[in-house]
């Protein structure tokens, strides 16, 4: 039977240090995974082209997990460095002038319709959302439910 006292981070590490290896590797898994399948989840609501989404990974090495949305076909020019825009869905945006980079014009959907337009000259920002710190607590609050089977055999 899985007992933690989520009071605080160094409780959880505590219980976490007196299992078995075997049992941590698992709980990692499990932790992980459960993540990843969140994260996948809350980043549909973002889902223009489906990039984003097809490109958030997850890996599991020894003791340790991590879930992350990888670089490919995600990279826009930023104060003259190339970042992941997923910086920008996750913390938001400040109003900023939007051009093409490859093409004369910009192509998007808005109001149900496809427009075209050589630039946008005032987009109004974006406050964002971080869905990988939501899905990151949501797996926290439940550790209890995601690990019971694990630890009670």
């Amino acid at each position: 039977m899985l007992s933690i006292k989520m009071s605080s981070i160094e409780d959880t590490f505590k219980t976490l240090d007196d299992i078995s290896e075997a049992k941590a590797k698992k709980s990692i898994q499990v932790l992980t995974t459960a993540t990843y399948k969140t994260v996948k989840r809350l980043a549909k609501k973002h889902r223009d082209t489906g990039v984003m989404e097809t490109n958030i990974r997850h890996r599991v090495k020894g003791q340790a997990g991590i879930v992350w949305i990888d670089d490919a076909n995600m990279l826009v020019n930023f104060k003259g460095r190339k970042v992941n825009y997923a910086i920008f869905v996750l913390f938001g945006a400040k109003p900023h002038k939007i051009e093409p980079k490859n093409k004369k014009v910009l192509r998007f959907n808005s109001g149900g319709g496809i427009h075209f337009s050589r630039d946008i000259k005032k987009h109004p920002g974006y406050k964002g959302d971080n869905f990988m710190n939501k899905a990151l607590n949501t797996t926290f609050n439940n550790v209890e439910r995601l690990l019971n089977g694990i630890w009670s055999m």
